[in-house]
């Protein structure tokens, strides 16, 4: 029997999430090591220090209580968690790591790190404010994420498998969350407000976005990526597509929606292969909903939607063969 890659991914998260287990008894304080949370006085080396005597207990919990703390890039280590208490800021030095280069915290070539509470990462980082590269079973959840513009991003994810973002806030930045080269990510709960770009997908196999809010100038582009699943999204962007996808295989859209506010379609498939589209509903305005291109696009079925709303609820380009769309309403 041949299993749905999405099963596997939510029978991963289930896995992964209870695995977390390791810091629970060990919980080390920055105030501890002298990090002061006066949002003036650098903390860096005092963050540092408690991440340190945390590695050395082979993983343990590092609170940041209530407190504004001031940091430059902070490097996290393997089966650590941060947890960051309601009314716990930390802030990325202006210009730190060459004019705002570095993220405020980052997970490079690590295994089992969990970032977890009320508190809120905050900056202008090019390479996001959370920056994960090389790394396995990282887990985000409840966090804030704020860029304080349009120049840096939020979270960014490179060549990493088995991380899961949920019930996180994203405001501002150029990219809100990008994912490039990465396998089984999920992400759950999510909301983006007033990014340019909302998701930016690159050369990834293995995601399943749900419950996903975002108002942004563009929405989710979505290239060279397999097994792709989006449940029960909602993309408001100024700019379409606000679904875009491209050179990319096994696509499930269901219940996915969006306020068009453009003469673009909400969903546009170039040259996919294997697209399912179900359980949507077209608002009324809405000129197309979806958009089919490509001569290497097919398996395009749609089934169960209420599109009548729409003006052309769908429109095949000439270069895509017959036949390739099936059950289109």
């Amino acid at each position: 029997m041949t299993i749905a890659p999405r099963y596997l991914i939510a029978a991963f998260v289930i896995a992964f999430l209870s695995g977390l287990s390791w810091g629970q008894d060990d919980r080390l304080s920055v105030r501890d090591f002298g990090a002061l949370g006066d949002g003036v006085s650098e903390d860096t080396a005092a963050v540092a220090k408690a991440i340190a005597a945390a590695a050395k207990l082979g993983g343990a919990t590092v609170v940041f209580p209530k407190g504004e703390y001031l940091t430059g890039s902070i490097q996290l280590e393997d089966k650590l968690t941060l947890r960051f208490e309601k009314g716990a800021t930390l802030r990325l030095m202006d210009g730190s790591g060459g004019a705002g280069r570095e993220s405020v915290v980052s997970i490079s070539g690590k295994k089992d790190v969990l970032l977890e509470g009320e508190g809120v990462l905050k900056g202008s980082a090019r390479s996001g404010l959370l920056r994960v590269v090389d790394s396995e079973r990282v887990a985000i959840r409840g966090l804030s994420f704020e860029t304080g513009g349009t120049q840096g991003d939020g979270i960014s994810l490179k060549d990493s498998r088995e991380v899961r973002i949920e019930n996180c806030l994203v405001k501002g930045g150029k990219k809100a969350i990008w994912i490039g080269g990465s396998r089984n990510v999920g992400l759950s709960g999510v909301s983006i407000e007033g990014a340019v770009a909302a998701l930016e997908i690159g050369d990834t196999s293995g995601i399943r976005v749900s419950q996903l809010r975002a108002t942004s100038e563009t929405g989710l582009s979505c290239r060279l990526a397999m097994d792709v699943e989006l449940v029960d999204v909602r993309i408001d962007s100024k700019a379409g597509p606000q679904f875009l996808f491209m050179e990319s295989r096994s696509v499930v859209l269901d219940a996915i929606g969006s306020s068009e506010r453009s003469s673009e379609p909400i969903v546009s498939a170039h040259d996919v292969i294997g697209l399912r589209l179900s359980n949507c509903q077209a608002e009324s305005g809405t000129k197309t909903f979806l958009q089919v291109l490509g001569s290497q696009s097919s398996g395009i079925v749609m089934s169960g939607n209420e599109l009548s709303q729409a003006r052309a609820p769908i429109m095949v380009g000439p270069d895509v063969p017959d036949g390739r769309v099936i059950g289109a309403e």
